[in-house]
C-alpha cells in the first residue's frame, strides 16, 4: 500500500528517493538470511557528506538539500540493480552490495570518486564524500560489517579534515 511504501523511503523524497533506515533494516535482514543459507560475499559501504553543515550554515538548507540529492543520485547511478542504497541520516548513506567482495567494492568506489571529481554539485559548494567499506567475514553479522564500514568512513573523514587543515596525515 501507499503508506507502507512511504514508510520505507526517504522522508524527503524530493531529495533522494532512496530507501530510509526502516527499508535498510529490511534489506539487511533479507541479505543476512541469504548469506547464512548460501555463504555468499557481501560488502557494505558507508558514505557521509563532508561539508553539509558548513554549506547549510553559509548558503542555507536549500543548498544543503542539493548536495544531499546530488550525493544520492551519484551513489545510485554507479550502483548495480541488486545493490540497495539508503539515506540513513541527514548526510549519511549506506550501500548494501550483495555478492560483492572488496575488489568489486573498490571498483564501485573508484567510479564514484572519479564522478565526484568531474561534477560540481551546486553553484555554491562542491560535493565531498568520505567513504568506508567492509566485506563480510565468514560468520560475521551484517551489523558488525556495517559497524566496520562506518569506522572506516569516520577514519576517512578524519583524514579529509586533517588534509583540509594541512596538518599531519594530510
Amino acid at each position: 500500500t501507499e503508506i507502507y511504501t512511504l514508510s520505507l523511503h526517504d522522508a524527503l523524497p524530493i531529495l533522494t528517493g532512496l530507501d530510509n533506515r526502516a527499508a535498510w533494516d529490511e534489506h539487511i535482514a533479507a541479505e543476512e538470511a541469504r548469506r547464512i543459507r548460501y555463504a555468499r560475499a557481501v560488502t557494505i559501504v558507508s558514505a557521509d557528506l563532508d561539508n553539509l553543515k558548513a554549506v547549510n550554515d553559509r548558503y542555507g538548507h536549500e543548498a544543503g538539500d542539493r548536495l544531499i540529492r546530488a550525493a544520492g543520485n551519484l551513489l545510485r547511478k554507479h550502483a548495480r540493480g541488486s545493490d540497495r542504497i539508503a539515506r540513513v541520516g541527514g548526510d549519511e548513506f549506506l550501500l548494501l552490495m550483495p555478492e560483492t567482495d572488496s575488489t568489486g567494492a573498490a571498483r564501485y568506489l573508484t567510479r564514484v570518486r572519479a564522478a565526484i571529481r568531474r561534477i560540481q554539485a551546486t553553484e555554491v559548494a562542491a560535493l565531498q564524500l568520505s567513504f568506508g567499506a567492509a566485506t563480510g567475514r565468514e560468520g560475521e553479522s551484517l551489523a558488525s560489517v556495517t559497524a566496520r564500514a562506518d569506522a572506516a568512513m569516520y577514519a576517512a573523514k578524519k583524514r579529509h579534515f586533517r588534509k583540509s587543515l594541512g596538518g599531519p596525515g594530510a
